[in-house]
């Protein structure tokens, strides 16, 4: 019989699965849900991440020694809402927003980006927000949407180009600031290895802090969303990223395009998730390069 051949047994008039079948279901599903989290756990695949995170933290420490800064700026009625400020007269403004999955880091461990692009010519503004899950994500892209407007409202104030202000960030950081892109004018985007369409992400581990549903996933999706103008977008990823990176930083740059952005994605051969975001320290690296040329371009 059919049912037994496919190990289904028929009671009280309908069929039902055996012990084993649903063991296997059960199994197929789980290393579904496995491979799910594997495509954005970039942790997994750099045993020792935690010493990426101190070097950040130690490099920041010496950033804000060395440099101009004007700490601890509010651009918003929140606690979190606080930006730090290195100013070069004249020039244009980067807006660095970083990673965490939105619920890891603050402004404090990514102050070392500023020595990239202060050289060149390039204030650079570090933006602190609210994280997950105490703030939900709606809340966290609003906090980055207000320090954008807040620094295009006080370039007079700090003496940058308003007219050139470039938003760039890792990770998650590099979907706020393409959320940034959405809701006002800029004048570039720059992603190291961002995610842009929350979709997937419903069905990975990262949903236990984010608690999106479907529609609020498309919602903040910028893949889902048009920007305010057309802009340049360029976003890079590193040969040793999960693949879930690699697919967004692709397929959001080419949907970009259609919407008359000019785009370029690049991969970095010698680079992990936490590798690639380290290099923004050095003036001299392609990306910082890229960057200053879009700011000034």
């Amino acid at each position: 019989m059919l049912s037994a051949r496919y190990g289904l047994r028929q009671g009280l008039g309908a069929f039902y699965l055996t012990k084993e079948i649903r063991r296997a279901l059960g199994n197929r599903i789980g290393m579904e849900a496995q491979a799910r989290d594997r495509a954005y756990n970039a942790r997994a695949l750099v045993p020792d991440y935690q010493r990426f995170f101190d070097w950040y933290a130690c490099e920041s420490v010496g950033a804000r020694a060395e440099l101009e800064i004007v700490r601890d700026l509010a651009f918003g009625a929140g606690p979190d809402e606080r930006l730090d400020l290195f100013p070069v007269a004249g020039g244009p403004l980067a807006v660095f927003f970083h990673g965490g999955w939105w619920k890891q880091f603050g402004k404090d461990d990514f102050s070392y980006v500023a020595r990239g692009l202060v050289p060149h010519g390039v204030a650079v503004a570090v933006v602190n927000y609210g994280l997950a899950p105490e703030v939900p994500l709606r809340a966290i892209v609003a906090q980055a949407r207000r320090a954008l407007g807040w620094l295009r409202a006080n370039g007079a104030t700090y003496r940058y180009d308003v007219e050139r202000i470039v938003a760039y960030g890792h990770s998650a950081g590099a979907h706020l600031a393409a959320m940034g892109a959405v809701a006002g004018p800029l004048h570039a985007l720059y992603s190291l290895s961002g995610v842009f369409d929350l979709e997937p992400l419903r069905e990975t581990y990262i949903n236990e802090w984010l608690q999106l549903d479907a529609a609020e996933a498309r919602a903040l999706s910028p893949l889902a969303l048009r920007p305010a103008r057309p802009l340049p977008v360029d976003a890079i990823y590193g040969a040793g990223d999960p693949p879930g990176f690699a697919d967004q930083s692709r397929t959001f740059v080419e949907g970009w395009r259609r919407l008359g952005c000019e785009g370029a994605v690049e991969v970095a051969p010698q680079d992990n998730h936490f590798s690639i975001c380290a290099r923004l320290i050095d003036p001299a690296d392609v990306m910082n390069q890229r960057i200053a040329a879009l700011a000034f371009g």
